[in-house]
């Protein structure tokens, strides 16, 4: 076994359940969605919905390697991993709205409404001390 392990065995169980149960409420409200959205309106939620459960679920990864680094100014590495998401949302925005492909409005309330729903479940992981930051 080893000591220096980034993923310890209770955080790989603990980042199950916190996937397992994201994907769960997702699922629920996804197929809410199903049956009161038109089609393209109902894509725009789903799409939003797996790009912020994507982000979230590497932001939960990240926010572990940086805790486990002995890197004294480990908040830089938080601030640049926000603007990589805000990077990756701003080029998400930018292709939905290009090709048209799906309602950019709806994909707009939802992505901000799942964006605003999983930044505070990170902050309530940090708090209850799940993810462990810093010392």
């Amino acid at each position: 076994m080893l000591q220096n392990k980034i993923f310890s065995n209770k955080f790989i169980i603990q980042f199950r359940k916190i996937s397992l149960f994201s994907l769960l409420g997702l699922a629920i409200v996804n197929l809410f969605c199903f049956f009161i959205l038109k089609r393209l309106d109902f894509y725009a939620v789903l799409v939003s919905s797996f790009v912020n459960l994507v982000l979230f679920l590497l932001t939960l990864v990240s926010y572990q390697k940086i805790s486990a680094s002995n890197n004294p100014s480990k908040i830089k590495y938080v601030f640049l991993l926000f603007l990589l998401k805000l990077a990756i949302s701003a080029l998400a925005f930018f292709i939905i709205y290009y090709f048209k492909v799906l309602s950019p409005l709806v994909y707009l309330i939802s992505f901000l409404i799942f964006f605003t729903v999983f930044f505070n479940l990170e902050i309530f992981l940090i708090y209850k001390r799940i993810l462990k930051f810093g010392n």
